[in-house]
Order: C-alpha cells, then structure tokens, then sequence
C-alpha cells in the first residue's frame, strides 16, 4: 500500500530541508576515488549544456528610468512574463534536460551512492567499472523517459483537445515533464535496491507526488548559471533518497543481498 498523497508531499518538503545539512554534516563531497577525473570532466560539459538555460533571460536588458513608462509597466510586465515561460518551456521540452542528467551522472552517483550506504548500508565502491554500468543505465533510463514524455504529452493533448481544455495543456505537460524527469532521478533509488528499469519504472508510480516534486526542484535549480545542473542533481539525488528511505517500508520483493559490483542487476 502506497503512502497518502499529503503524508508523501510532506516527506519531501521535509527531506528537502534537511538535505543540505545532511551533505555537509556527512562531508559526501569527498573520496571520489577512481572517478574523479571523469566528474570532473562530465560535469563540466553538462555545465557548459546547462548554460544554455540563460537564454531563458536574454531580454532582460538595463534601460534608463523614464517615468512616461509608467502607465505601460503592467502591459511590460506581463509580456516579459509570458516571453520568460515561454522560453524556459521551450528549454524544458525535448531530450536537452535529460542530456544534461546524464552528464550529470558521476555526481548522482557518488552522492547517491554515499547516501544509501549512510542510510541503508548499501555498499558504495567510486570505481570506473560501477562508472560505466551506473552511466550506461541513466542513458536507457533517460531515453525511456524521452519517450515516454512525448507518449504521454501526446494522449494528454488529445484527450484536452477533445474536451475543449486547451488551456490546459501546458500546465499538464510540465506536470508529465517532472515526474519523468522525478523518475529518471529516483531510479537510483530503485538500482540501489536491485531492481531493473522496468522495475523501476512501475515501483515508482505509487510515488507520483515525489518524483514530481523533485523534478520541479530539478527545473528551477537548471535555471542557476554554472552551478544550477550540478547543485540540482547532487541536491535532488539526496533529497529524493531521504524522502524514500522515510516513506518506503521494508519491501520483502526486493532483493536481501547487498548490491556489490560482482552483484550489480541486470537491466530487463
């Protein structure tokens, strides 16, 4: 039996609070090993894709004062309005928030990593080989995500289009845009506790208030130059395990070994 939706929303908000104080109180930023060049390198190109973002604020643009201005102010202001969302969700539709997660993998998965073995005591080894199965797996994750937002997005704009709501439409494709982008985030939950993608793709509807909560948290932390992708991820990933490790009961289905990498799961 899932959690109820307000004890789910609560958890969250809750687990987001305390997520920077637990990052600095357990030091996870430290003992890279083997993959810290390549966070290094990975990261710094999903920064560089990130900061395409800023395009979001391009027509922000000093001007003199000029009190003549005033009596347009509302008009200008709601124009900029609806040029910033506008842009931001031209940003956020398609693949490019997904190829910025991927590069952003080193990160979820030594923070993640480091998070489980403090919470549930799930073995975590910073090696090349756990790397590449770790980034290799958040590459099929994405494109399924990929796929499944323009699924879904299409049958939501159907059935609106029908029912004359398409008012309607942009707000339920953000809503479908961060719980896949949630999702995406919260298989390393899932991986940890041995399950494949598609596992893990149905373990975590009964938890549609999280994922779209951090998906959300994701997509306004992407909107930070230079800092916003890597900060996002590492503070979704934690922030997202807390609120599982809280909200999740022992689940006698999930595998009792601990995940090693002579042990890792087979994605089905």
């Amino acid at each position: 039996m899932q959690p109820p939706f307000t004890l789910q929303v609560r958890t969250t908000l809750a687990a987001c609070k305390k997520t920077v104080s637990f990052i600095q109180h357990n030091r996870l930023w430290q003992n890279f090993g083997q993959i810290k060049w390549i966070a290094r390198i990975v990261t710094a190109a999903g920064i560089l894709l990130a900061l395409q973002f800023i395009k979001a604020f391009e027509f922000w643009k000093f001007t003199p004062f000029n009190p003549n201005a005033l009596a347009n102010a509302g008009a200008n202001l709601s124009h900029i309005g609806s040029n910033l969302y506008q842009q931001v969700a031209d940003m956020y539709s398609g693949s490019y928030k997904y190829i910025v997660l991927i590069c952003m993998q080193a990160l979820i998965g030594h923070f993640g990593g480091k998070t489980s073995y403090i919470l549930s005591k799930i073995p975590y080894e910073p090696t090349f080989k756990n790397y590449l199965h770790d980034q290799w797996r958040i590459i099929k994750v994405s494109g399924l995500s990929w796929v499944s937002e323009i699924f879904y997005g299409a049958i939501a704009g159907a059935l609106l289009g029908i029912v004359q709501l398409t008012l309607l439409e942009q707000p339920v494709n953000l809503l479908i845009q961060c719980y896949l982008l949630g999702f995406t985030i919260a298989d390393v939950y899932c991986a940890h506790n041995g399950m494949s993608i598609m596992q893990s793709y149905r373990f975590v509807k009964g938890y549609a208030p999280v994922l779209v909560i951090v998906g959300a948290v994701y997509y306004l932390l992407l909107l930070i130059p230079v800092v916003g992708a890597p900060a996002g991820a590492i503070f979704c990933t934690v922030a997202l395990l807390l609120t599982m490790n809280r909200l999740v009961a022992p689940n006698p289905e999930l595998p009792t070994a601990p995940i090693t990498p002579n042990n890792l799961p087979h994605e089905q």
